[in-house]
């Protein structure tokens, strides 16, 4: 499984052996479907296979694994961007579309949109389990090409940054969506918090405009 953005330990790296030798004309494609726009990723997890595209709007798709068949898709809002990012914009080589990638923890996917609105699905089903619209229930403040960071989650909490001052880091319960704490007034960047222990000290790192912030995990002290 590759659950998380940059995988099972947060570095990009795995444990498994990787080929090193490959035909000349490259791995055999054993299935291809379009990704439309967009910079997100692949989580993989119980043989599914997750990322966000855009189709009008951002939306997260489940394949299956072993075909590529598309088991659910899941509507995540809205993508229009208002300085440049928009396809065909002088100067924009990137294109539009989403940039973040879905976590998969416990049977369960979390997606982070553009727009900053949570949301917890089903990973077999695709259905909505909780939503949390982090603008409007936590003053967000968003960055001008929209929210680029991806959920990460340790423990029983999930982590994300983008509410306002007092409540700019933010987490909350995986089950229930329930905030577990909100502190700080940090100005959110494109980048995905990343968890872990130094010196024995479990921590939550986030690269913020002001630089990098470390806050315990069970209450966000700093």
């Amino acid at each position: 499984d590759w659950p998380q953005y940059r995988g099972p330990n947060l570095d990009g790296s795995t444990q498994e052996k990787i080929q090193t030798k490959w035909p000349a004309s490259g791995p055999k494609a054993l299935w291809q479907v379009p990704t439309p726009d967009g910079f997100s990723s692949f989580t993989v997890s119980g043989g599914m296979a997750y990322t966000i595209v855009l189709r009008d709007v951002e939306v997260c798709v489940a394949l299956d694994a072993n075909t590529g068949k598309e088991v659910w898709a899941a509507n995540l809002g809205g993508v229009k961007l208002n300085d440049g990012g928009q396809s065909g914009a002088p100067g924009n080589n990137g294109g539009d579309g989403p940039r973040s990638t879905p976590t998969v923890d416990g049977g369960r996917v979390y997606t982070l949109s553009a727009k900053l609105v949570l949301s917890c699905f089903d990973a077999k089903t695709g259905k909505s389990v909780w939503t949390k619209d982090i603008i409007t229930e936590h003053a967000g403040r968003n960055i001008s090409w929209q929210n680029a960071a991806s959920p990460l989650i340790d423990g029983n909490l999930v982590f994300v940054a983008g509410g306002g001052a007092g409540q700019s880091l933010i987490a909350f319960n995986k089950q229930t969506g329930q905030v577990a704490w909100k502190a700080h007034d940090e100005k959110m960047t494109h980048s995905t918090p990343v968890a872990a222990t130094i010196h024995g000290l479990r921590q939550i790192i986030f690269f913020t405009q002001s630089g990098l912030v470390s806050v315990a995990p069970a209450n966000g002290a700093l």
